[in-house]
């Protein structure tokens, strides 16, 4: 919360400076970590909020350790903003709904009957599996992000994403074949 008693016209002068002079600079940096233009503009609100919050600490707006101080003060905010996001936790169903609703995968699974042999496939997989495939190929982050929240290596990651596309291939042939056979 601002108080109110130290804002004062001389104050919000040299607020409206630095979003002036730093307003680009904080979206660019808001925007090669967040990758999205929203969160962006948020993560920017966030950041001149808590510049606000310490305007009477500044001292001179353009020196290097007046860009370190904005610097952290948005990766600050962005790590925030994707932590808040994480938090949002599906269920299994939700989870499996999400993946086949993907565009990716959506053709192959406009049969309500191939809808049904992949929830069977999907509920084969371990947990950890279908994180994995939720991770990769749904929400498209990358190995080493999908590595950090298992908690394993990003080449031990790698190389389970591997085994884990030749298991469902492997699954689905043999799904396909059953299908014929019958």
């Amino acid at each position: 919360m601002i108080n109110i008693k130290r804002w004062n016209r001389k104050s919000g002068t040299r607020f409206h400076r630095i979003i002036d002079e730093c307003g680009k600079f904080v979206y660019s940096v808001a925007m090669d970590i967040l990758k999205n233009a929203d969160d962006a503009q948020d993560c920017s609100q966030m950041c001149f909020e808590k510049i606000m919050q310490n305007m009477d600490k500044i001292e001179e707006l353009n020196s290097p350790q007046m860009r370190r101080y904005i610097y952290k003060t948005v990766k600050s905010a962005a790590i925030d903003i994707i932590r808040s996001k994480d938090r949002y936790i599906l269920t299994e169903d939700e989870k499996l709904e999400t993946l086949m609703d993907n565009s990716a995968v959506n053709d192959e699974l406009s049969s309500a009957e191939w809808r049904e042999d992949f929830k069977e496939i999907f509920n084969k997989l371990s947990e950890e599996e279908r994180e994995l495939l939720i991770l990769k190929f749904y929400e498209d982050k990358t190995y080493k992000y999908i590595a950090d929240k298992l908690g394993i290596s990003e080449e031990a990651c790698k190389k389970r994403g591997q085994r884990l596309k030749e298991k469902v291939a492997v699954m689905i042939t043999e799904m396909r074949r059953k299908e014929e056979e019958s």
